[in-house]
């Protein structure tokens, strides 16, 4: 999706895939539920025609209805080496588009911030939606899933092994499994795992650790740079945590017992080439800047679809209201989001809140809280404003049917996507509503 010179571009890299001496082409993309797919090449496969327009494949992706002929158009731009593979392999970002039709497929999620990034644009913002995301993930030694009666009870180790056959009175039990390590054990894990992804061009700004949670701050970047970087840092710190023997998630909450994960962003407030609404509303803010912010707060519930995108996403919501807040820097005119999870589609979220931002603007939507200077989230020309999200994740789903018009604006997000990301979440509901809970084992096994 990068404009360049395409022959130009085409040449160059056809040169680096001799000089590099590569054996494989991936052609990497993200589907509607943010699920990472790929189709590989010999290189010997790949020539101007297929760097041009893209290569044939069919999806059997659950995201539509039975196996379609697609075709992923790679981003020339977005030339990576793959660090971890095992024979010398470049891999490109791909947009998806109907082998027929030639428009963009409905189980894209690049083209969704693609889109965004053109209807910017036309909405007289010169600068790109900027990003800075801190993702957050869980380490365990090992992983493992025993049937108990009909359901399923996840161990999680860490340290010690557990017996590996859990019986029923052993339930509770399982909340010990995960437990807290003082030492930073898994400092040397981030470490490589920045160092590969520096070397693969993916800029970041600082880790830390606390238990078996980690988390790593990417650079500031565009919408779908920033996007592109995320999808290919959760791929280096998959393969790069089972190097070691462990086993990762990106998963908010897997245990009652362990820290709860999430991802934190940092978003810039896009600006204006002219700011014509002029004034100060919130904290010596500009009025489009307020009005920004208020249609955030207005959408919280719509964004939360695509933001906490999973049952398991609002286990312990009630309890951790610190986490879901907004920050509102004064000086740097910049939002920071503490509501998103690791597990969210980034395309779609991203460009959620952007474009609930966007409606905020255009309907001059003033912010839902009261500002007082006395109070004490008010420090050093930061607001804290505590949200009040959907607490469960059909709530979520049911705001998104009931507000999604903000969304459709400049044909960002289409109506077939949106009913095809509904729907296959509702089918995660009722599969997780049929399954037998461990913890109702211990409830009413007895009784």
């Amino acid at each position: 999706m990068t404009v360049v010179n395409k022959d130009t571009k085409i040449r160059e890299i056809l040169g680096r895939l001799k000089e590099q001496r590569i054996e494989f082409v991936d052609f990497r993309f993200t589907d509607t539920l943010g699920r990472c797919g790929t189709s590989s090449h010999s290189v010997s496969a790949i020539r101007e025609h297929e760097l041009l327009y893209g290569v044939s494949f069919k999806e059997l992706s659950e995201c539509s209805s039975g196996g379609r002929h697609l075709v992923l158009r790679p981003d020339l731009g977005s030339y990576w080496v793959d660090p971890v593979a095992s024979r010398p392999t470049v891999c490109f970002m791909c947009d998806i588009t109907d082998g027929a039709s030639n428009v963009p497929s409905i189980i894209d999620a690049r083209a969704v911030a693609y889109t965004l990034s053109k209807h910017l644009v036309s909405s007289e913002i010169p600068e790109a939606a900027n990003f800075t995301p801190t993702i957050q993930f869980l380490i365990f030694d090992d992983r493992d899933w025993t049937n108990v009666f009909n359901g399923y009870a996840e161990q999680l180790f860490v340290g010690a092994r557990a017996p590996h056959v859990v019986k029923d009175r052993n339930i509770e039990a399982l909340h010990k499994h995960a437990s807290h390590i003082s030492l930073d054990h898994l400092k040397d894990i981030r470490m490589e795992i920045i160092s590969v992804l520096e070397n693969m061009g993916v800029r970041t700004r600082r880790h830390s650790g606390t238990d078996n949670r980690c988390e790593i701050t990417l650079d500031t970047n565009n919408i779908l740079s920033s996007c592109d970087d995320l999808q290919k840092a959760k791929y280096v710190i998959r393969n790069i945590v089972s190097s070691y023997g462990k086993s990762v998630t990106f998963m908010p909450q897997p245990f009652m017992s362990v820290t709860k994960s999430g991802m934190l962003i940092e978003h810039p407030i896009p600006q204006y080439k002219e700011s014509t609404l002029g004034g100060d509303v919130v904290m010596n803010l500009k009025k489009h800047e307020s009005f920004y912010i208020g249609g955030i707060l207005k959408h919280i519930n719509a964004i939360c679809a695509f933001a906490r995108p999973a049952t398991n996403s609002y286990k312990g919501l009630q309890d951790d209201a610190t986490r879901a807040r907004m920050l509102i820097h004064q000086e740097a005119n910049k939002l920071e989001l503490a509501f998103v999870d690791s597990i969210a589609n980034p395309y779609l979220t991203f460009a959620a809140i952007v474009m609930a931002g966007l409606d905020g603007i255009i309907n001059k939507v003033e912010p839902t809280f009261q500002i007082d200077p006395t109070f004490e989230n008010v420090c050093d020309g930061i607001l804290e404003v505590q949200l009040e999200l959907p607490t469960c994740f059909q709530g979520a789903l049911d705001a998104l049917k009931d507000d999604q018009e903000f969304l459709k604006r400049g044909n960002v997000f289409s109506s077939d996507m949106m009913e095809t990301f509904i729907r296959l979440k509702e089918l995660e509901i009722v599969a997780i509503q049929r399954v037998p809970h461990p913890e109702e084992l211990r409830m009413y096994y007895n009784i």
